[in-house]
C-alpha cells in the first residue's frame, strides 16, 4: 500500500513540474509595472521601452514576448535568446544586450496572466495572446 501511495505521488509531481516547465510557453503581452509618478525618480525594468515624450513626462511601451522550450523571442527580433528555467524555484534566467536577467514566475488566479518579479523588484505582467 505504501508503495502506491508512492508512486500516485511521485506521478503527480512529475505531472506538476511539466505544467511549470510549460506554462511559459507561448506568445504573451508583457505589460511594463513602474514606481513613481515623475520621470525623473521613475523606475521600471529596463526591458521595457521608455520613450520621452517632453520635458516632463515619458511613454513606457509594453512588449510583445514569445516563450519556447529554448528561447525568448522579443518583439520583430529574428533571433531568440536562449533562457534557463529553474522548476525547482519556477525561475527564469537570461542575458539580452549583454545585461543579465532573473525572474521569479508567478501564478495567478487566471491561466492568462503570469507575473514576472526581478529579482530587483521590477515586475512585468505576462498577458497570454492568441498564437
Amino acid at each position: 500500500m505504501n508503495l502506491k501511495h508512492l508512486l500516485v505521488s511521485t506521478l503527480i509531481l512529475f505531472s506538476c513540474q511539466a505544467y511549470s516547465q510549460t506554462q511559459l510557453y507561448g506568445t504573451w503581452t508583457a505589460h511594463c509595472s513602474f514606481e513613481n509618478g515623475n520621470q525623473k525618480s521613475m523606475t521600471t525594468s529596463s526591458l521595457c521601452p521608455v520613450k520621452q515624450t517632453s520635458d516632463s513626462s515619458v511613454t513606457i511601451s509594453s512588449i510583445q514576448l514569445k516563450v519556447d522550450a529554448t528561447h525568448l523571442t522579443f518583439g520583430e527580433d529574428k533571433t531568440g535568446i536562449t533562457y534557463v528555467k529553474r522548476s525547482n524555484n519556477n525561475a527564469i534566467s537570461f542575458v539580452k544586450d549583454r545585461t543579465p536577467y532573473s525572474f521569479d514566475i508567478l501564478g495567478t488566479t487566471s491561466s492568462k496572466y503570469l507575473i514576472l518579479r526581478g529579482h530587483n523588484g521590477q515586475m512585468l505582467l505576462l498577458e497570454k495572446t492568441e498564437d
